[in-house]
């Protein structure tokens, strides 16, 4: 016969609950990874505006560029063939990169969204609260930065 005492309960209880919780670190992880300070070469955003040639394009050979976008700390780049299919947004800060297939935009290209697990990156542009690129996960909005610039190819 097995007994169990109320300490082994809780210890299992406890081990059920890191495990659940694990996911959401490792997401949350994958987030905060692209906030982390280090050296890396991304272009300055004078180039930018000054330059057109000189915008990031983060986008695989075979694609085509359709946005250039620019926060903070971000360059985001919205690729595709004949429309547009793919989100690229690359940490300014540290050079991570994330590339995700879009779940939605619209036909004017104001609005882009990709999803990964439960994670949304929206880049929008001319709504009644500005241009913005924000990510949210669920309900909870994780960061929002204003755009400071923005190209179409």
């Amino acid at each position: 016969m097995i007994v169990f005492t109320n300490r082994t309960i809780k210890k299992k209880i406890l081990i059920v609950q890191f495990n659940n919780l694990l996911p959401n670190f490792w997401y949350g992880l994958g987030i905060l990874s692209l906030l982390v300070s280090s050296a890396s070469a991304i272009p300055k955003s004078e180039n930018f505006t000054q330059n057109p040639d000189s915008f990031p394009n983060y986008c695989q050979p075979e694609e085509s560029l359709f946005i250039v976008a620019e926060t903070k700390g971000f360059w985001v780049n919205i690729c595709g063939g004949d429309l547009p299919h793919t989100y690229v947004g690359v940490s300014k800060i540290n050079g991570n990169k994330i590339r995700l297939p879009l779940k939605e935009y619209d036909r004017q290209g104001d609005y882009f969204e990709a999803v990964n697990q439960d994670v949304s990156y929206l880049l929008i542009r001319g709504s009644t609260k500005g241009d913005f690129l924000t990510v949210t996960q669920g309900d909870r909005e994780l960061f929002r930065q204003p755009l400071l610039d923005w190209h179409e190819e």
